[in-house]
């Protein structure tokens, strides 16, 4: 098997586990209320924000991911005792 076999081997793994968890993988359309510009002045409130996810990694029972559109990136932080152990391991 090649590496790109393997990655999208690994994608497709993702993609049932998201399924499985009863999510459309693609959605025909989400109802954002900010931008990422707008989201990153408006820290410690609730936000509904979209985009491409360019990295994600954890360290231990944190994890980072950061998320870009079109006026800005902003780094997301997920805390295992926030999310609870079912969710934060949805996030794998």
């Amino acid at each position: 098997m090649t590496t790109s076999d393997n990655i999208r081997e690994e994608r497709l793994k993702k993609l049932e586990k998201i399924r499985a968890l009863g999510i459309n993988p693609y959605p025909a359309n989400f109802d954002k209320k900010q931008s990422i510009a707008q989201t990153r002045e408006m820290e410690g409130k609730v936000v509904k924000t979209a985009g491409r996810i360019l990295s994600f990694r954890t360290h231990g029972n944190i994890a980072f991911a950061d998320l870009k559109d079109e006026t800005g990136k902003i780094q997301l932080f997920f805390k295992k005792t926030e999310l609870g152990d079912e969710s934060y391991k949805n996030l794998m």
